[in-house]
């Protein structure tokens, strides 16, 4: 029998078919993978040595889709604010693929280039080359936890006014939708940080970013 001009199954569609399954939280595993394919496991095999390949697959994903805007000529503030904004809105619809991807060594060809950009940002910027790595981690860390954020319930602290008045009053002065309290705290420490590197740097913080 004649082989089909078309393939049943490619990468796209297996990286496809992983995402909706992280998106669903059913959890991403081979078979499971398969079966919302509806092929054999071994089909996807042919197409993905396993799932560490399949996870970078889907970081570079991702990575391509949402990280292509950086205005590479703009002052570091600028350029880290905007990464950062975009790596959050990134990940924040896969609060279980974060932590897929936090187990695993980064490879994906996509995700580096994005990552050798930002240390250049920042060694050009007039950090020494020794914090480069502690700032990417710290940006890095900033941006997956706020995109975890915006998968957290409305009420976070079921705090009591008599016994925690304090908190009380934080939560009441917040917003009490999940998006725009977690937008409003990304946001603050956003500021935060860039200004807290600004200072490392002898710069005068600005206003906004």
């Amino acid at each position: 029998m004649a082989r089909p001009k078309t393939p049943r199954l490619n990468r796209a569609m297996i990286v496809d078919a992983a995402l909706e399954l992280v998106s669903s939280s059913k959890g991403l595993t081979m078979p499971g993978l398969a079966d919302k394919l509806g092929v054999s496991v071994s089909s996807v095999y042919h197409h993905v040595r396993n799932r560490t390949e399949l996870v970078e697959l889907i970081r570079g994903r991702i990575a391509g889709r949402e990280f292509g805007d950086l205005d590479r000529n703009g002052p570091w503030r600028t350029v880290l604010a905007t990464w950062l904004r975009e790596y959050r809105s990134a990940f924040s619809p896969y609060p279980d693929l974060v932590r897929l991807l936090i187990g695993q060594t980064i490879s994906a060809p996509e995700v580096l280039e994005q990552y050798e950009y930002i240390a250049g940002v920042i060694i050009a910027a007039g950090f020494p080359r020794e914090e480069a790595l502690p700032v990417i981690m710290v940006l890095d860390s900033f941006a997956l936890g706020s995109a975890l954020d915006l998968s957290a319930p409305d009420e976070i602290w079921a705090a009591n006014p008599t016994e925690h008045a304090h908190l009380t009053t934080a939560i009441a002065a917040a917003p009490a939708e999940v998006v725009a309290r977690a937008d409003a705290a990304f946001e603050y420490g956003l500021r935060c940080l860039l200004d807290g590197l600004a200072f490392r740097l002898g710069e005068t913080p600005t206003a906004t970013t």
